[in-house]
């Protein structure tokens, strides 16, 4: 199943699978797949039509909730501070997202 949570106008590519997650570190002499709950994948693309950076979770299925809890929850409050908080600095700064 692939997914696109919306948090704060902004989304969070997921791919969540109900079978196991296995994790290899290639840069690992001796490399083992390793199980895990989620992993994260970015990418940078350069071409005539498409360029940036772009980045995708992997999450178990039976671990989605506390994916959220854990990883998109906390950006979220960062957001959220960062708005209460550096209200100046978001008004002044230039910043190529804002309108």
């Amino acid at each position: 199943m692939v997914a696109l949570l919306a948090c704060s106008s902004r989304l969070f590519p997921i791919i969540v699978t109900r079978g196991d997650l296995l994790i290899v570190d290639s840069a690992k002499a001796d490399p083992v797949p390793e199980p895990q709950d989620w992993a994260g994948f970015s990418r940078e693309l350069k071409s005539g039509k498409v360029s940036g950076t772009y980045a995708l979770d992997f999450v178990r299925q039976d671990q989605l909730e506390k994916f959220v809890r854990e990883c998109i929850d906390p950006l979220g409050e960062l957001a959220k501070e960062l708005v209460e908080t550096k209200t100046d600095f978001l008004l002044q700064a230039d910043c190529p997202w804002r309108d």
